[in-house]
């Protein structure tokens, strides 16, 4: 395998068989601007597929954990981890001047000023 390098990225020469109609509509986009090059519309159009299908690989992963009782009994602890900062979060956010001073005190301190 002879290796060059093109910019930053060594590149390999290959050679693969295409239908005739798939050969002469990528020349047509090359043609219409969608690449430099033949080779780059190839080489870009297979690092699109190969991006896909690790995308449906890591999608496929994820639904299974929807049915797996040990990853949903390690979220339903997790969540209950951060139940209290949860809390605490919204109580800040809706006005509390701190996580520890209970809403109706900080509501009762605006209302005395």
């Amino acid at each position: 395998m002879a290796a060059h390098s093109l910019g930053s990225r060594t590149m390999v020469r290959t050679t693969v068989d295409l239908p005739v109609s798939l050969l002469t509509d990528a020349d047509l986009a090359v043609k219409r601007g969608a690449a430099r090059s033949r080779n780059a519309l190839v080489a870009r159009a297979l690092e699109a597929y190969l991006h896909d299908i690790e995308e449906q690989r890591i999608d496929a992963e994820f639904a299974l954990m929807a049915d797996d009782p040990r990853y949903q009994e390690e979220m339903e602890r997790i969540s209950e981890g951060f139940a209290r900062a949860d809390w605490e979060a919204l109580r800040v956010a809706e006005g509390a001047s701190t996580p520890d001073t209970p809403a109706s005190d900080a509501s009762a301190e605006g209302v005395r000023k």
